[in-house]
């Protein structure tokens, strides 16, 4: 298994979550080898034997040369109340609203949930008690600075950039303009989102970044490097004309750190997802039947192939979210489950030709194992 850190040398457009990175990936295998290595890629992935599956992207802070990954937090239903929170329910409330904020674990507490020796109702207590230090330094007049500890298990910031541009007429050299409703000429403004990942406690003299984005890779990743460097100059997702989600990387040998972070396989009797997940047919029907889907969030996923002449609506489809927790099936010997799905399009004469090639959506999910010990 290996680790891929993505070193930011712009914003990003487009959230870089499973489905997109492998996509990307795809298009970088078709670029650098042809149309039949890619095919053969696909091929392998449809027979259920990927060369490697890969996670979504989450951030990491930096430290000098040390990186701390964060993870998705599975631990996000909060305990039942107890009579002393009840006795304070509105601070008891909105602790308990905090808790579904922390949607990160840092490298050592995402250990600690794996092997069961931390609970929601521990975060929970967290919670309580960096909010008493809070309220004892506003009660002293003091300003009031996080705990060292609570810096450290704090997930960077994700700030979502809005940058205005004019539109501009390439043809006249200048600014394109418009008529407005008062029948004056007026230019044409948009606006463009971008995301960066900051770490507030920890900000660099020298301007340098010290948080980017990460994602795991299992299996054959000889193919995967070259892609990345061709994605390096080339960027990720949306607006990449633009300088969009370009990036460095760096890639390191994670099986000893999996090795140490998830618990063996026969002390698991359960294991979270890191990539955006649709399982199969089958495995869906087996959890239905045995009750071991404990713990999800859903998302829709939707876009468009094709240019701005000939696009086509993709069909919605759902997944299970990064975090989601499932019972662990006794025969599972991969690393990952689900699998890729094709996209179907209208032959509708009325609607653009369907794409020149076959569409498909990455649902493999990035399994690590866990011993679930909650409700």
């Amino acid at each position: 298994m290996n680790i891929i850190y993505l070193i930011p040398r712009s914003g990003y457009v487009t959230d870089l979550r499973s489905d997109t990175l492998w996509g990307s990936i795809c298009w970088g295998i078709r670029y650098l080898w042809g149309e039949e290595e890619l095919k053969g890629f696909l091929k392998r992935c449809e027979d259920g034997v990927p060369d490697f599956v890969i996670s979504s992207a989450f951030p990491f802070k930096q430290h000098g040369t040390a990186r701390v990954p964060f993870f998705p937090n599975p631990l996000l239903l909060a305990p039942d109340l107890t009579e002393s929170d009840r006795a304070q329910a509105r601070v008891a409330y909105r602790l308990r609203k905090d808790l579904k904020k922390i949607s990160l674990l840092n490298y050592d507490d995402f250990k600690a949930a794996l092997h069961g020796d931390l609970t929601a109702a521990a975060l929970l207590l967290r919670l309580t008690d960096e909010l008493a230090r809070k309220n004892k330094a506003k009660e002293d007049d003091i300003e009031y600075v996080p705990a060292a500890k609570t810096i450290e298990q704090t997930a960077p910031k994700r700030h979502d950039h809005s940058m205005t541009h004019n539109t501009i007429d390439r043809l006249r050299g200048g600014t394109l303009t418009v008529m407005d409703d008062d029948d004056n000429e007026a230019g044409q403004l948009f606006h463009v989102e971008d995301i960066w990942w900051t770490d507030p406690d920890n900000e660099s003299d020298e301007a340098l970044p010290n948080t980017g984005l990460y994602f795991l890779a299992s299996g054959d990743i000889s193919k995967l490097k070259p892609v990345l460097e061709l994605l390096r100059h080339w960027g990720i997702g949306a607006d990449r004309s633009a300088g969009k989600g370009s990036f460095d990387f760096d890639i390191h040998d994670f099986t000893a750190k999996i090795k140490d972070l998830e618990p063996p396989n026969n002390a698991s009797n359960a294991v979270v997802n890191l990539s955006l997940f649709r399982p199969t047919k089958d495995e869906l029907e087996a959890w239905e039947n045995t009750g071991g889907c404990w713990q999800y969030l859903l998302d829709r996923r939707e876009g468009y192939v094709g240019g701005q002449r000939e696009r086509h609506r993709k069909e919605a489809r759902m997944y299970f979210r990064e975090g989601a927790v499932f019972a662990r099936p006794e025969d599972m010997n991969t690393r990952h489950m689900g699998g890729i799905q094709e996209q179907v399009f209208s032959e509708d004469p009325k609607l653009p030709p369907p794409p020149p090639h076959k569409v498909w959506d990455n649902g493999f999910g990035f399994m690590v194992n866990l011993n679930w010990k909650e409700k």
